[in-house]
């Protein structure tokens, strides 16, 4: 699939959103930036719940597939775009690189 196909739905705010979108920039992904404002709860707009029916951001479209979840969208994004550099093929170093993931995750899912 081709980068230009790439459309990352988010929040500027969102440290999710800004994760995502700096491993696009940094792995030279072309993509399409959509604004979802949360403060006027465009995320809970049809329109958006038809991208994610979860309601929160961020969420990526990559031609017809479609992912929500930060962590899920950056492993993704490594993935499908080769970013051997940004997550390794070496299975214990991708476990590392996992466990950060999911720390980040854990630690703002604890302060909310």
């Amino acid at each position: 699939m081709e980068a230009h196909q790439v459309t990352l739905y988010g929040f500027p705010v969102s440290q999710p959103t800004r994760s995502c979108k700096m491993l696009l920039h940094a792995g030279g992904v072309a993509f399409e930036d959509k604004f979802i404002s949360i403060f006027t709860g465009e995320q809970k707009k049809p329109e958006y719940l038809a991208i994610n029916p979860k309601g929160f951001v961020p969420a990526i479209k990559h031609g017809d597939f479609v992912l929500s979840e930060g962590a899920a969208i950056l492993q993704y994004i490594a993935e499908s775009f080769n970013l051997s550099s940004w997550y390794p093929a070496d299975f214990k170093t991708r476990a590392r690189v996992n466990e950060w993931l999911h720390w980040v995750h854990t630690r703002f899912v604890l302060l909310c």
